[in-house]
């Protein structure tokens, strides 16, 4: 006896067969999209507001020690209790599991009853999943990696469970192939793009930064990912996770001794949205569980900048004038300098000296006022270029 299907659900069944046999016969099926009025818009599918989202691969890069492992764990948990524990927007509770190829799962289970005594979390509709054995989900064959069975395993397992977030730590633990290799990594990321598009859960690739080079940053740069190009690339959203530097603690008041307890979440990458400014810190405290062992907890951390050092022509203005004094000075000579002073990368003191142009800027400092502006020595090119300052009157 044959099922009864309403119009619009025999419509959409007829269309779902004429795109499969489509498929199978090269043939190409097109869709008007109207009017845009007709279109009816859902909001897009975010776990975490502008971090995880669903269908899609995304990548959380830092140094090692940062505290990346943590992190994850602890927005999953977050995200499994329905409690925005690190104050960065959670949009939806769902079940989580978390693949952990570094940390056995008697620490795992360390760091998950701590974190959730400490926070006092409490889980009803939702909770974090753990797989009771491990398992690779791809090979490799030649020099490419290619997927398991465990791979469409997962996927119906993520489904029967309703898991729609799922946390691969590292990401260098289920790659066979070279970690430089930007057709491997490609294929491993289409693989895992399908599996959460298949699964409709968010994936979320925990990865390490590579070697870093002297002035270079790891805030909110994708390119610092260890291995191939093809993963910042491939990733729908890319975050990097960096500890405070004595410079950051110095413009925040924070005491230096306990600087690398402060952790940086910053965009690297948002293909849908403008990348966030925003100055999301956390610091990782130490508590003591029943063992007496000490385990570490992310909490969120009001660390803002003070007003002296917000990026400004007038703040860079005072820096300058109190570092140097009056006179003309060579900008290739008081670079070094005013980096050493001031605890900036030297790559970025050309951005904050950018922001003195050729009209004079007017400062007062310690009572008095001054100007300082930039010149050159002519108009070529090479020119040498200085920072003019000068008391006024």
């Amino acid at each position: 006896m044959s099922r009864y299907l309403p119009p619009w659900d025999l419509e959409e069944s007829l269309e779902a067969d004429e795109i499969v046999v489509a498929k199978e016969t090269g043939k190409v099926l097109s869709t008007c999209l109207g009017h845009p009025s007709s279109i009816e818009l859902e909001p897009r599918p975010w776990i975490v507001d502008g971090f995880l989202l669903k269908g899609h691969v995304n990548a959380l890069i830092a140094p090692g020690g940062t505290g990346k492992s943590s992190f994850a764990l602890t927005i999953g948990c977050s995200v499994a209790a329905g409690q925005d524990l690190l104050g960065i927007g959670l949009r939806e509770s769902t079940n989580v599991m978390v693949l952990s190829y570094e940390d056995d799962i008697s620490e795992i289970k360390r760091r998950y009853k701590a974190l959730c005594t400490a926070h006092k979390l409490e889980f009803s509709d939702h909770a974090l999943f753990l797989p009771k054995f491990r398992f690779q989900l791809f090979k490799l064959e030649g020099s490419q990696p290619e997927a398991t069975d465990f791979v469409s395993g997962l996927v119906e397992h993520l489904k029967e469970q309703q898991i729609n977030l799922l946390i691969i730590d590292p990401l260098s633990a289920v790659n066979p192939a070279d970690e430089n290799s930007n057709s491997a990594m490609a294929k491993i990321i289409r693989e895992l793009s399908s599996m959460a598009q298949d699964a409709d859960c968010a994936v979320l690739l925990v990865h390490h930064t590579r070697k870093i080079s002297k002035g270079e940053r790891v805030k909110g740069n994708a390119e610092s990912s260890r291995g191939a190009k093809a993963l910042s690339d491939g990733c729908r959203v890319v975050t990097t996770l960096s500890a405070m530097s004595p410079g950051e603690a110095k413009q925040r008041s924070v005491d230096t001794k306990v600087a690398a307890s402060f952790i940086q979440l910053c965009d690297a990458k948002q293909n849908y949205r403008p990348a966030s400014n925003d100055d999301r810190w956390f610091q990782i405290m130490s508590v003591e569980d029943e063992t007496g062992e000490s385990v570490g907890v992310i909490y969120p951390a009001k660390v803002k900048r003070q007003e002296y050092w917000q990026k400004t022509p007038e703040n860079v203005a005072k820096r300058v004038i109190e570092t140097f004094g009056q006179g003309r000075h060579a900008l290739t000579e008081i670079r070094k300098r005013y980096s050493e002073v001031y605890k900036i990368a030297l790559g970025t003191v050309g951005d904050h000296f950018s922001l003195i142009g050729s009209e004079p800027i007017k400062v007062r400092l310690n009572g008095s006022e001054y100007s300082i502006n930039k010149s050159k020595d002519g108009d070529h090119q090479r020119a040498k270029s200085y920072m003019e300052v000068s008391l006024v009157g």
